[in-house]
């Protein structure tokens, strides 16, 4: 198995891609992720409103999230590979463009909503995974030093928390309670 040549290709070809998507994915999607913010605060509040409102809603599982991602991307490869499959074929048989309306139609919507929806669900959930992982982990630090009450307030305003004020006047409590306890909290994730 070791000297097989197309094992060893595809044993490149993966390390190659594994090495890729850590190097462009995460920056490409904490950029994406930022102009969604921007967006959301700046021409529609319901767009990043859901997303402060999903994350105090609770711990979201990394394996779902590569599920949803896995998914999406099949999607969008299926959409893309039925349209192209059409034209080859059409192409194939020198058609007239009859019934191309129809193809320009559904391609153009496919581009228009079925990109951007996926673009939005995975920055959502990408942002979600971040602040739920970065209250958790600072939550934790400040629980060596902070009473019971404490936390469990700071729980209950994660909780309750709807948009942007709501995670900007929490992430300050939290920093007001560290600075009192000279405790060094790690950065937030999501800022």
């Amino acid at each position: 198995m070791l000297n097989d040549p197309d094992f060893k290709k595809n044993l490149t070809v993966s390390i190659v891609t594994s090495v890729l998507v850590l190097i462009f994915i995460e920056p490409l999607l904490k950029l994406v992720s930022k102009a969604l913010m921007w967006l959301g605060e700046n021409i529609y509040s319901g767009v990043t409103g859901s997303i402060y409102t999903s994350a105090a809603l609770g711990l979201r599982e990394m394996y779902s999230f590569m599920v949803l991602i896995f998914l999406l991307a099949a999607m969008l490869g299926v959409t893309t590979g039925a349209f192209y499959a059409r034209h080859v074929k059409r192409e194939a048989r020198k058609q007239p463009s009859e019934g191309r309306s129809w193809t320009k139609i559904l391609s153009i919507l496919a581009v228009a909503y079925v990109i951007p929806a996926s673009i939005y669900i995975i920055s959502s959930s990408f942002i979600v995974l971040q602040m739920n992982a970065s209250f958790n982990q600072r939550i934790t630090v400040l629980s060596v030093e902070a009473t019971d009450r404490e936390i469990k307030e700071l729980r209950a305003a994660w909780a309750k928390m709807e948009k942007r004020a709501d995670y900007e006047q929490l992430n300050a409590r939290m920093s007001k309670l560290a600075t009192g306890y000279r405790i060094s909290l790690p950065k937030a994730l999501w800022d």
